[in-house]
C-alpha cells in the first residue's frame, strides 16, 4: 500500500441544468456549482497525461451528467462518479458537490446542494 496520493480538483465549474423534483426547476433550468475532487495513489513516477487524470477529461463528464435531467442531485453525483471511475478505474476516492445556486425556495437566499463521496480500494 502506498502513503502517496495526488488529488485532482475540479472547482467551481457552472452550469446551467434541468434537474429538480419541481416541473418548473426541470423545464426553467437552474444554475449549479459543481466541485470533483478525485484522488488516487502514486505507484510509480508520472510523467505523462496518460498515467494521471486529465482536468478536461472531468470537466466533460461533469458537463455530460448534468445535462442529463434528474429529479435528484444525489443521482447525478452518484453518475458522476460512476462514469468517472470507470474512465479512471486506478482512481481510489472521488468527492463530488453540487450546488444549485439559486434554489427555487420561498424566502430563501442561500445555497442548498449535495456532497458525494465514495471510496473504491
Amino acid at each position: 500500500m502506498t502513503d502517496a496520493y495526488f488529488r485532482i480538483h475540479v472547482k467551481d465549474l457552472r452550469c446551467t441544468a434541468f434537474h429538480g423534483v419541481y416541473p418548473l426547476e426541470r423545464t426553467s433550468g437552474q444554475e449549479f456549482r459543481v466541485d470533483m475532487t478525485v484522488a488516487y495513489p502514486v505507484r510509480h513516477a508520472i510523467d505523462g497525461i496518460g498515467q494521471t487524470v486529465d482536468y478536461a477529461g472531468l470537466i466533460l463528464i461533469i458537463r455530460e451528467v448534468m445535462s442529463e435531467t434528474e429529479e435528484l442531485l444525489e443521482t447525478v453525483a452518484q453518475k458522476m462518479a460512476t462514469r468517472v471511475h470507470g474512465a479512471h478505474p486506478f482512481i481510489g476516492e472521488i468527492n463530488i458537490s453540487i450546488e444549485k445556486i439559486a434554489a427555487a425556495i420561498p424566502n430563501f437566499g442561500g445555497r442548498v446542494g449535495v456532497t458525494y463521496q465514495k471510496k473504491y480500494l
